[in-house]
């Protein structure tokens, strides 16, 4: 038994997390007014860290800070807006899709015409206003004029995913948070699991993780073990599970970056040590976006330095974070470990990349 059982601490943590359904998230959005709606948009990670969230009433106006903008925004970035409409208790939430396009005018055309001359340094915000209720207008006399016109937001391409999380930890360590619940998850299947190098040190929730995931490089039971390159990139596998002979049964990479030729890489390396078992080995996927990036891993699959190892596996996986979800879900409801490790492997959870 591990240390304390900490597994079961961080499989609690999801429990007691703040969670929402996107069907019940939509509610809050039509009976709340326009202030707590931009609240909950930033709070529940709906909208990003590289987007713009604002609210904006009876003043008609709101500003942006230039500097903080100008740093985070990004090709896909979007300004979004809640707005009051008659009925004070019905906003309406407005998106701009371009955004990191139109900020780039507005910095040409505005701020590179005198706008913060006479600024003091801490306030730089670029002012909008509307002129209409969907139509803003950023600029000053001295300046040019520049329009952002804002279609209504769709809640459903808004809300994609099914369960939305509220805790400031787990959103400031995503990543790592993911890796924590794969560890965990591995642990309550009965099965031991290895964090990769740069995470197996760490803390998340209070916790040492290497309390939950113990094995070393060492302890893995891998033919080829030596050392160079091809240890070392396993070595920074995400998370590895293995039976209690240490035997290795699956590796996971979650990648939030979409960088699938390092993933596949990794996987190789993986496989080059493992022998004859590594024709055995769930090589799992971890993503937000499977019609998007299955595709693309397809075609790193198909690439002559790749295509050799993983063409024709059934064992290259893709793990939707929305399934890993379901699983600790499931999980909390107290389905049976090996029932529920049946339904992982087995089951619809993992996803075909070939």
């Amino acid at each position: 038994m591990l240390e304390n059982n900490n597994y079961e601490l961080i499989l609690n943590r999801f429990k007691s997390l703040n969670f929402y359904e996107a069907s019940t998230l939509k509610d809050k959005i039509h009976k709340n007014n326009h202030i707590e709606v931009r609240k909950l948009l930033s709070n529940y990670n709906i909208v990003k860290p590289w987007d713009t969230n604002r609210s904006c009433g009876k003043s008609d106006y709101f500003d942006i800070p230039e500097l903080k903008t100008s740093k985070i925004i990004r090709s896909n970035s979007k300004l979004v807006v809640t707005r009051p409409t008659l009925d004070s208790e019905k906003p309406v939430v407005y998106v701009y899709q371009n955004w990191q396009e139109k900020f780039w005018e507005i910095t040409e055309k505005i701020i590179g015409k005198g706008y913060f001359e006479n600024f003091q340094n801490d306030s730089k915000k670029i002012k909008g206003w509307f002129d209409e209720h969907n139509l803003l207008r950023f600029g000053t006399k001295k300046t040019d004029s520049v329009y952002v016109e804002f279609d209504r937001a769709n809640l459903n391409s808004l809300l994609k995913q099914k369960y939305y999380f509220e805790d400031e930890e787990t959103g400031q360590h995503l990543h790592l948070s993911y890796q924590a619940q794969l560890s965990a998850l591995g642990a309550y299947f009965g099965l031991k699991s290895k964090l990769a190098k740069g995470e197996k040190n760490q803390s998340l929730y209070g916790l040492e993780l290497n309390t939950i995931a113990n094995l070393t490089m060492e302890d893995l039971n891998i033919e080829n073990l030596k050392v160079g390159k091809s240890k070392e990139q396993v070595d920074y596998l995400d998370v590895i599970w293995a039976n209690k002979n240490h035997k290795i049964l699956a590796a996971f990479e979650v990648e939030l970056k979409r960088d699938w030729l390092d993933v596949l890489s990794k996987f190789q390396n993986l496989k080059l040590l493992s022998g004859e078992n590594g024709e055995e080995i769930y090589y799992v996927i971890v993503g937000n976006h499977p019609n998007k990036d299955i595709p693309a891993i397809l075609e790193w699959v198909c690439a002559e330095n790749i295509r050799r190892d993983f063409e024709n596996t059934q064992l290259l996986k893709y793990l939707p974070i929305q399934n890993l979800k379901e699983i600790l879900y499931k999980r909390d409801k107290h389905t049976i470990p090996n029932l529920l490790r049946e339904e992982f492997f087995n089951g619809n959870i993992l996803v075909d990349i070939n």
